[in-house]
C-alpha cells in the first residue's frame, strides 16, 4: 500500500507477459545455461560420466551389506542362546542373578 508506481509497474509486467517477452527471456536464460553446462561437461567428461552413469545393483554390489546382516543375526542368536542357558541352568542362574539391596 502506498506505492506510487505499483499500478504502472503492474501494467508494464502484464504487457511484457502478453507480448511474450518474459517467456523469451526465460527461454534465453535456460538455453544459455544448457550451453554452459555442455561446455563444462566437455572440459571434464569423466566427472559428468561418473555422475550420470546409471547401473543395476546386483548381488555382488550388495554382498557387504548381506555379510553385515548375517553377522548381526548370528550375534543375536548367540546372545539369545546364552540368555536361555543362564536362565535355565541352576548353577549359572545363581551366579549371574541380579540381586537388589534391601531398602533402608
Amino acid at each position: 500500500k502506498g506505492a506510487p508506481y505499483y499500478r504502472r509497474f503492474h501494467q508494464m509486467v502484464l504487457r511484457l507477459t502478453d507480448a511474450g517477452i518474459i517467456q523469451h527471456w526465460t527461454d534465453d536464460v535456460i538455453a544459455r545455461r544448457v550451453k554452459e553446462n555442455r561446455a563444462a561437461a566437455a572440459l571434464d567428461p569423466i566427472a559428468t560420466l561418473s555422475n550420470e552413469k546409471e547401473m543395476v545393483l546386483g548381488m555382488q554390489h550388495m554382498q557387504g551389506a548381506f555379510y553385515l546382516l548375517f553377522l548381526g543375526c548370528g550375534l543375536v542368536i548367540l546372545i539369545l542362546l546364552m540368555e536361555y542357558i543362564v536362565q535355565y541352568h541352576p548353577r549359572l542362574n545363581k551366579t549371574f542373578a541380579i540381586t537388589t539391596r534391601p531398602e533402608e
